[in-house]
């Protein structure tokens, strides 16, 4: 059986975020970025010790079985206006099942557990894939924005359009795999 973790990065090793910054520092992850630059270990161990009393932010590596292949993350979550964002990499080439699991696993989580209506995405136009993906998912473009001469879709997903799609034929038989996969979530 395949295992999937979740692992809040405010639980990671020092070496496991070396990993994670390999990744995210890796041209085909940080060229769809806002923040294009390397990252050096030190800026990103500086930003975890304030993610540790950030409640409005919540990020995760994600692990096939015990290998880290990738992150999701959720920001910019406003109980307020029971809103939030997010995002979401994995290492090249890596097998669509994982990727659809993890965001179904995240998203799930942020209208089931942190009990949320909203979730937005800013995908870059260029980029096609998270574009499709997202579509895939049942997200919708609201809006267009530019910034720094580049340009995003502004996409959105509500609680009653998840649970629509959810409880749609594709997604049943989704759920299927869902079982057969060991999926933990250590927030922290």
């Amino acid at each position: 059986m395949m295992k999937l973790t979740f692992k809040n990065f405010i639980k990671l090793t020092r070496k496991e975020h070396e990993k994670i910054l390999s990744l995210r520092n890796a041209d085909y992850i940080r060229n769809n970025m806002k923040t294009k630059n390397i990252i050096k270990i030190e800026n990103h161990m500086h930003w975890i010790d304030k993610l540790k009393y950030d409640n409005s932010n919540k990020y995760y590596a994600v692990y096939r079985d015990d290998e880290i292949v990738g992150a999701i993350y959720i920001k910019d979550i406003d109980y307020n206006k029971n809103k939030s964002t997010w995002g979401i990499y994995f290492k090249k080439n890596i097998n669509p099942l994982i990727s659809s699991v993890s965001a179904y696993c995240i998203i799930d989580k942020i209208f089931n557990e942190l009990n949320l209506n909203i979730l937005d995405s800013e995908v870059k136009k260029n980029n096609i894939s998270a574009y499709k993906f997202n579509l895939s998912l049942g997200f919708k473009v609201y809006g267009e924005n530019i910034e720094k001469a580049e340009e995003y879709y502004l996409m959105k997903i509500d609680k009653q359009k998840w649970i629509q799609y959810k409880n749609s034929k594709r997604f049943l038989r989704f759920s299927k795999i869902l079982k057969k996969i060991n999926i933990k979530i250590d927030d922290g």
